[in-house]
């Protein structure tokens, strides 16, 4: 898509001055954020981590390292990847944003192909497809039981975003086709069984849902089936499929199409559809972001459509993105510039969308534009990372994390230059 080159220019600058605060990771040690939903207590900082920890900011300078490889960046970019190594320990999860499928993840980036960390590699992605193997097994073979079984930010979803960088790897190559037959499977599994997770809030780690009755599907991007959705859609432009995908494929869009309720802007798909009732009675649309709602299933909608050949999903996506963008601000509850729910993440889905749109819709181009114009105009030098998150609980919050922090907000920012595809958006599944 256009945006003036000089906004562009002065974006990745922005960008740029962001990283420079955070290229000594001891400093970050011992930083704390209000947990997402209740705010207390509050989350730690982790070496294991990509969304609050010095997983996710080694994809960040991993990313920098390819736009700048010789400004020091590489350096960096191993410290913390460093840190993230000597921390691995076999308790930890699996996920992609807690667990060893976001250090594999990482580390395989930092690679630049398998050139580099070949023992550690080695190391970490043995460890990965031994225990997800185990972890596949145990799961139920008529679906799961809670969202974060399946999910992108703690699920196989994200297992396997993490194991298609990876297909070169015989090992890893065969447990993705072995995943991705499993979500196949699951796809066509009608309530309560397949994605029909538990409505109920879960009793604790390793426990049952309180409620294991109740069923809901959840359509989002971080915690559904839009997820899902994107990750065949990757898959299958890069040449990981297996029998049946596109058909599953087919089934998602017909349940995320099922979730969506007509409002005064257009279509809106909600956060879940509840077994009991057609649509999740809500009294306002969902919001506008990444992590829910049309724009973030718009972009696995697209995606979908190009890798399927489906150009009905690709212009229900752009029925979508329309909508969304049309609501006035109190509506969208846009309130912060990170990107999980905030307007790094708008910008990052509208600007990969209209570079896959046939062709060009001023509307979206100028919204596009506003929306960075508001992002730039939330930097403030005098803040520790430049950008502050909002908690609707604890106000402002000074994070320098990937998925609600300013390294999210500089990553999609030093993007912007055009100069190196953003390939680190694997981690979200947004291409």
């Amino acid at each position: 898509m256009t945006l003036p080159d000089e906004l562009r220019t002065t974006a990745a600058q922005i960008g740029r001055s962001v990283f420079l605060r955070m290229c000594d990771p001891e400093q970050l040690a011992d930083i704390e954020q209000p947990r997402p939903t209740a705010g207390f207590p509050a989350l730690q900082w982790s070496a294991l981590d990509a969304a609050f920890g010095d997983v996710g900011l080694a994809v960040a300078f991993g990313y920098m390292l390819r736009v700048e490889p010789d400004s020091g960046w590489d350096e960096v970019a191993h410290s913390y990847i460093s840190r993230s190594a000597a921390a691995l320990e076999t308790r930890v999860g699996l996920g992609l944003y807690r667990g060893i499928s976001g250090l594999a993840f990482a580390m395989r980036y930092l690679s630049l192909g398998g050139q580099r960390y070949a023992r550690a590699l080695g190391r970490v992605g043995s460890l990965l497809v031994g225990r997800s193997t185990a972890a596949l097994d145990r799961l139920p073979e008529a679906g799961c039981t809670a969202l974060e079984q399946y999910d992108l930010i703690s699920g196989v979803v994200g297992v396997g975003a993490s194991l298609s960088t990876m297909t070169d790897d015989p090992s890893a190559a065969s447990l993705l086709h072995r995943l991705l037959g499993r979500l196949v499977d699951w796809s066509g599994r009608p309530a309560p069984d397949g994605f029909w997770t538990s409505a109920g809030p879960a009793a604790g780690p390793g426990r049952p849902p309180e409620d294991s009755t109740a069923r809901c599907l959840d359509l989002g991007v971080a915690h559904g089936i839009a997820g899902v959705l994107a990750l065949l859609a990757v898959c299958a432009r890069h040449g990981a499929e297996v029998q049946g995908m596109h058909g599953a494929a087919d089934r998602l869009v017909t349940a995320i199409r099922d979730g969506s309720t007509q409002t005064r802007w257009g279509p809106d798909v909600a956060y879940r559809r509840h077994h009991s009732h057609s649509h999740h009675a809500t009294s306002t649309p969902s919001r506008v972001a990444w992590c829910y709602g049309n724009l973030g299933v718009a972009r696995s909608l697209q995606l979908a459509g190009l890798a399927f050949g489906e150009p009905a999903w690709g212009k229900l996506a752009h029925q979508l993105m329309r909508s969304a963008i049309c609501r006035p601000l109190d509506v969208t509850r846009v309130s912060s510039p990170t990107f999980c729910h905030g307007e790094a993440g708008v910008l990052h889905l509208l600007t990969r969308f209209q570079d896959d749109l046939p062709f060009h819709d001023p509307v979206l181009a100028e919204y596009t534009e506003s929306c960075l114009r508001s992002i730039m105009g939330q930097y403030d030098p005098r803040k520790p990372f430049g950008f502050s998150d909002f908690h609707p609980l604890t106000g402002p919050v000074d994070s320098p994390g990937l998925l609600e922090g300013a390294a999210g907000v500089a990553l999609v920012l030093a993007s912007l230059t055009r100069d190196v595809s953003p390939d680190w958006e694997r981690i979200f599944l947004t291409g």
